[in-house]
């Protein structure tokens, strides 16, 4: 970043911010892209993605958060809760203080997640991008801090938690509200629950997107363990609805 820009993002915080995604964005393609064969999950990943901003993780000390701007159904193509790691042993260059920097990484749930350079303040123009050494890379098993989604699922009674793939259960907003998926119908369409265990039809192209089903949770979850839910007939009503 040279000076010029540095004084326009001085006067116009919006050209600063800006500024500031496309350096984080081109530090962590760098260092993804500096990654072994064996990481290709997580270059595909970045490719699809765009990084916006590292900010400080309350629950891991030391570590950035890195906030991702996903396309639809990303998320979803990339979760993989077997996938949670930290990545350590990579070194990056570090033109401000002339020497290479240790870099950790920490992937959760197959996400690329937090962040950790040595001596940092991990901005792009400190670095260089080109000078990335990975021949001492290592990886190991990473615990991290229950989320809310994790707590919730976790509140559930066992019986449903068994009827239930717990890889597959994620948040979706829709305006205000935050729904639970139970059951994928494929193309972002689900079945779903809110805090109340209230059952929601969540199709993304219907009218309303969210429609509250009458049925209580453990009616469909024993529908859907019994293949008694037809996907193809409930989607047909739901878009002839629409209409």
């Amino acid at each position: 970043m040279n000076i010029v820009k540095k004084l326009i993002g001085t006067i116009f915080p919006a050209y600063r911010y800006k500024l500031e995604r496309e350096g984080n964005e081109a530090l962590m393609s760098g260092i993804i892209r500096s990654l072994p064969d064996t990481y290709n999950f997580l270059k595909d990943q970045k490719r699809e993605t765009k990084t916006l901003h590292f900010n400080e993780r309350q629950d891991i000390a030391g570590f950035k958060f890195i906030s991702q701007l996903y396309p639809e159904e990303t998320i979803k193509k990339y979760t993989d809760k077997t996938k949670n790691i930290r990545l350590f042993g990579i070194q990056l260059y570090s033109k401000r203080t002339n020497e290479y920097e240790d870099v950790d990484l920490l992937i959760n749930d197959g996400h690329i997640s937090g962040i950790k350079i040595s001596n940092s303040n991990y901005e792009y123009s400190e670095f260089d991008i080109e000078r990335i050494k990975v021949d001492k890379l290592k990886e190991e098993k990473f615990i991290f801090p229950p989320s809310d989604i994790d707590l919730f699922f976790q509140s559930l009674d066992e019986k449903d938690q068994e009827r239930i793939d717990e890889t597959g259960f994620m948040d979706i907003q829709l305006g205000n509200r935050t729904y639970y998926t139970i059951f994928d119908m494929e193309d972002g369409n689900y079945i779903g629950i809110d805090k109340k265990l209230k059952v929601y039809s969540l199709v993304h192209d219907a009218v309303p997107m969210a429609k509250l089903l009458k049925k209580s949770l453990d009616e469909i979850l024993s529908e859907l363990k019994n293949g008694e839910f037809n996907i193809d007939e409930h989607l047909n009503e739901r878009y002839t609805k629409s209409r």
